[in-house]
């Protein structure tokens, strides 16, 4: 089986209004490099057509300030050069994002949109009402809607009590995420995910889905470990292990070094676990 990642996750840009405790890209060492510029991320992607990748996933951010915010300029760039080298397009963002550039941004024909619910729980009625209207905005354009819910006790409390199917009138599934990276022992997570009730379970693999690291940490059948699926290429040039493991493996002095890392660098069976994980139980 081949195992190779097919799949590119591009962040071309760290800036961000937000201050997200758990935030793997503000929490990570650059030592001092500077961001990549739009021409580097263009060129990136057409070598990645090159070298056999199917999809490319780009993550964006929200900046209050229009007038200095790259992430739109990226995310028109991102579109454009993907549509042109006819490869899939995932985007993940916060819904803010959405919102602000709903009337002014091209978003017809993404494949899927991951939104962010992180902090709906906690969020006012008007402001849950607006986020609900943005995931029907973006499923109205017959784009695949995820949402991304990073697990904790209040959140599994709320999904139980009938925020789920709330939810899910709006989007097409929903992904429980552990923050990156784990900021409680994964004993707590295990017992956080248990309880869920069994209507919600019971719908594992069709509308709820779990990080795949957490599903072969747990027993579960299926998942390949992340750093298989994805090349992960942070703002600044570098690859890293995965989204749970941010060490460098390697960094792209320009785009055709992709070649290099694709070819030499990604293994060629699948792990069984993820070994951050591994040696974080408790």
């Amino acid at each position: 089986m081949d195992v190779k990642p097919k799949i590119l996750s591009i962040h071309p840009t760290s800036q961000c209004d937000y201050a997200c405790f758990n935030c793997y890209l503000k929490a990570n060492d650059s030592s001092g490099r500077k961001e990549k510029d739009s021409a580097f991320f263009e060129e990136l992607i057409r070598v990645a057509k090159r070298v056999g990748l199917e999809e490319i996933a780009a993550t964006f951010n929200y900046v209050e300030d229009a007038s200095v915010d790259k992430n739109l300029k990226f995310y028109n760039l991102i579109r454009k050069t993907t549509r042109e080298e006819g490869l899939k397009l995932s985007v993940t963002c916060n819904y803010d994002f959405i919102s602000k550039y709903k009337d002014v941004a091209d978003f017809n024909d993404l494949n899927i949109v991951s939104i962010s619910l992180n902090d709906f729980v906690t969020s006012t009625p008007e402001k849950k009402k607006e986020c609900l209207e943005i995931l029907s905005f973006m499923k109205s354009k017959s784009v695949e809607v995820n949402c991304n819910i990073l697990i904790s006790k209040n959140m599994i409390k709320q999904l139980n009590n009938g925020l789920f199917e709330e939810i899910l009138e709006s989007s097409n599934t929903i992904y429980l995420l552990t923050s990156k990276p784990l900021y409680i022992p994964i004993s707590e997570v295990y017992e956080m995910i248990r309880a869920l009730d069994v209507r919600i379970i019971n719908t594992l693999e069709d509308k709820l889905f779990i990080d795949s690291c957490i599903r072969r940490e747990m027993g579960l059948t299926g998942g390949i470990c992340a750093k298989h699926q994805f090349i992960y290429v942070s703002p600044y040039g570098e690859i890293k292990q995965c989204a749970y493991d941010q060490k460098d493996i390697f960094i792209l002095e320009k785009p055709g070094d992709l070649q290099y890392a694709y070819e030499k660098i990604y293994p060629e069976k699948p792990l069984n676990t993820c070994e951050l994980l591994t040696s974080s139980r408790q």
